[in-house]
């Protein structure tokens, strides 16, 4: 997982579409820039920004979204919008 650094930018700056994003989302997604200088989108689940719902950084294995409170869809949303932000 990239590192964190804290990010000037919203969720408004990157131009998602609203519909775009889970209701269940909203208010929770956060922005922040990694150490690469590309915005990526998490949450923060027990201090940790998650931006890889799918893997479990202090295990080095897969992880399970509801492990972070998420849904698959919810989980999915995070996964390939920060696809297409590295990009």
């Amino acid at each position: 997982m990239p590192m964190k650094m804290k990010s000037p930018l919203t969720l408004d700056d990157l131009n998602l579409p609203a519909a775009s994003i889970p209701v269940s989302l909203r208010g929770r997604l956060e922005v922040e820039m990694t150490d690469n200088s590309y915005p990526q989108v998490g949450i923060t689940h027990d201090g940790i920004f998650i931006t890889e719902p799918y893997f479990d950084v202090g295990m080095a294995d897969s992880a399970v979204p509801s492990d972070y409170g998420l849904t698959a869809e919810e989980a999915d949303f995070i996964v390939e919008t920060n696809r297409r932000l590295a990009c």
